[in-house]
């Protein structure tokens, strides 16, 4: 894994006492400041169950779980990915890392056929990471829409640039945070119910 240059240490603030998880950065994962955003929620609201699609290296995984287990020591991760390999891979690291307090699933299976599955008005927040085309998102923040509890947010990661996604967030009147990049997509879209 690539490891992030000194000159572009994102600022955050460490989980707890743990340093940044995020700084040994993966191209192609989310962004530090972006899953640090992530965690802030986390602490903010409390959601008890969080879905993620699309969990690639695991590394935003680990954060979601951190902040889940520091700040209410209960609760229920889902992290849903299609890869194998990265199926894998994400499956193995929750095995060997506890996380105290938060249930961890890692699904192997379509991420729009699990939002599908899950019953209306089951979850908390839901971080989309998976395929990035513009009807998929739709599709995914209409199933998004479905699932969430009132309050409840949907967070979608790359709006900007490379995939264009922020009209398909508008329609849902959601809004997109035009953040930092490191690769040709990134930026952050929120849609609350």
């Amino acid at each position: 894994a690539d490891t992030v240059p000194p000159d572009r240490q994102p600022f955050s603030l460490p989980i707890g006492e743990r340093p940044d998880p995020m700084v040994a950065y993966t191209a192609g994962a989310t962004e530090p400041w972006t899953a640090n955003l992530l965690a802030a929620y986390i602490k903010a609201a409390e959601p008890k169950v969080v879905v993620e699609t699309g969990s690639f290296s695991g590394e935003t995984t680990r954060v979601l779980a951190e902040a889940m287990s520091q700040v209410q020591g209960i609760g229920m991760l889902f992290t849903v990915e299609m890869d194998d390999a990265r199926y894998e891979h994400v499956n193995k690291m929750v095995q060997e890392t506890p996380f105290a307090g938060v249930g961890i699933s890692v699904i192997h299976s379509d991420a729009l056929a699990f939002l599908r599955s899950a019953p209306t008005e089951s979850t908390d927040m839901i971080f989309l990471d998976d395929d990035h085309e513009a009807l998929h998102v739709k599709l995914e923040l209409l199933e998004a829409r479905r699932i969430l509890r009132y309050g409840g947010a949907c967070f979608v990661h790359d709006v900007m640039s490379l995939f264009n996604l922020a009209p398909v967030l508008k329609e849902f009147g959601g809004i997109c945070l035009p953040l930092r990049r490191w690769h040709p997509s990134g930026g952050l879209g929120i849609m609350v119910k």
